[in-house]
């Protein structure tokens, strides 16, 4: 019961997990300052507990002997607590944690996005073997100053210069452009 209590704490601590609580707990805190008496001291320590990723950064960063946005922001939530601006320094962790959620979203959409283009990567290669003929191996095994062939409608399996023919290659996936681009004898192919 021990260790499975202790994987769920975890487990609420790493993104996105650890900013959503956050931002419910800042919500609420904003909604119970506006309600109670005494609801500016629960805003500040929810204000306050919602800070800590941001300075726990920052000072990795210092220790590194570099400068990051978080300790700029850190600064930021340090005057603001100084100054007595409950409500700023909340709004000022509610606007970073926000930031921290989109930033785990960003990364998380690359990541899915590159993985999704090394499975268009073709496993396998064309290479031309010492009797002549064309063999497939796996591209791995391909290695500088093999000749390989890419068949019409296949996908280029690894980096290389055309060094025979021509054609119109779908380049999309890797940079982008929407029309097939144009190889000639000479030209650099990307895989």
């Amino acid at each position: 019961t021990g260790k499975r209590w202790y994987t769920f704490r975890m487990s609420l601590l790493r993104s996105p997990r650890r900013e959503l609580i956050i931002i419910i707990a800042l919500l609420a805190g904003f909604g119970a300052q506006s309600l109670l008496r005494d609801g500016k001291w629960l805003l500040l320590g929810i204000a306050v507990i919602g800070c800590m990723p941001t300075m726990w950064r920052a000072g990795r960063a210092l220790r590194q002997r570099r400068l990051s946005i978080d300790v700029f922001n850190t600064f930021a939530l340090i005057v603001a607590f100084a100054t007595g601006e409950v409500r700023s320094s909340a709004f000022i962790a509610l606007m970073l944690t926000v930031a921290a959620l989109l930033g785990w979203n960003t990364e998380r959409r690359t990541h899915r996005a590159l993985e999704a283009l090394l499975h268009l990567k073709p496993a396998v290669a064309k290479r031309k073997t010492q009797s002549g003929s064309f063999a497939e191996v796996p591209v791995d095994d391909v290695r500088v100053g093999d000749i390989v062939v890419v068949e019409t409608g296949a996908r280029v399996p690894v980096d290389g210069i055309v060094m025979y023919g021509e054609a119109q290659v779908n380049e999309a996936p890797v940079t982008g452009e929407s029309m097939p681009v144009k190889k000639v004898v000479g030209d650099p192919m990307v895989s």
